[in-house]
């Protein structure tokens, strides 16, 4: 990775206390990566959909940025990574709440990780099947809150995760010079 310009890694979150917790997690995984966390819009009452979109847009700073969603946000990041590919590098599902009909699952391109606890399986399965190339992982002795109840783990597969997928682009490249 980058150590001049590390990774931007945006949180979606569905409310202030779990926007906190994850930029608490930005002190962690500094300096591999910079971390912004945020209140999803979609999730918050009477919330503006395109919010969500500019917010990640002003932190992309002109670069796609890893998307990080988390409970009642996951569904929207998802949405948001379907709809705008070129603004999302990778997309990490955190302890999702259960796939709401209508989520685009399907049209998600970029490299994806859904990481749940152990006692959460059954709602992370459901975006890792329909998501193509989803990696799914479970974290022994969490439940939703992953990030805080193993952050360890949950730090070390996020941070692997992006640095997988900020080498994609120089591998594909790599293969389209050598062919």
């Amino acid at each position: 990775m980058n150590h001049t310009h590390p990774p931007t890694l945006v949180c979606l979150c569905a409310d202030a206390a779990e926007a906190s917790a994850f930029a608490a997690r930005g002190e962690a995984l500094a300096p591999d990566l910079h971390v912004e966390a945020r209140v999803e819009a979609r999730t918050a009452p009477g919330g503006d959909p395109d919010a969500s979109a500019e917010a990640v847009r002003t932190a992309a700073a002109g670069r796609p940025v890893h998307l990080l969603g988390h409970g009642a946000a996951a569904p929207a990041a998802v949405a948001l990574a379907a709809r705008r590919p070129g603004l999302v590098a990778s997309l990490v599902l955190a302890g999702p709440d259960p796939v709401p009909s209508g989520t685009p699952l399907g049209d998600v391109t970029v490299p994806t990780l859904v990481i749940c606890g152990d006692g959460e399986r059954g709602t992370g399965q459901p975006y890792a099947g329909g998501i193509r190339d989803a990696v799914f992982v479970t974290v022994d002795g969490a439940g939703r809150r992953v990030h805080t109840e193993r952050p360890d783990s949950f730090d070390a597969w996020v941070r692997s995760f992006v640095q997988i997928a900020e080498g994609l682009p120089r591998r594909a490249e790599n293969q389209r010079r050598a062919s």
